[in-house]
């Protein structure tokens, strides 16, 4: 899929930058979450961590079938 060396730099930039830009927005969705009513904090943070893991479980899981059925591989 790479076949030249500003290819794979670009990738790597690419995939660092989008690396940090979900770190910084995942902080700052965990601070709001933990902000909530007293009384809803333990369902919010509940609720988040599971999408968060629904996800990031789902995408690979999601990616894998649409490469597959559009008969792409990496």
């Amino acid at each position: 899929m790479f076949r030249t060396p500003l290819l794979i730099a670009t990738a790597l930039a690419v995939t660092f930058g989008l690396g940090t830009a979900f770190y910084l927005i995942l902080s700052n969705f965990q601070t709001r979450a933990t902000e909530m009513a007293p009384e809803a904090r333990g369902a919010g943070m509940a609720l988040f961590s599971c999408f968060f893991f629904l996800g990031n479980g789902g995408g690979p899981w999601l990616t894998g079938r649409r490469l597959t059925y559009a008969d792409l591989s990496l």
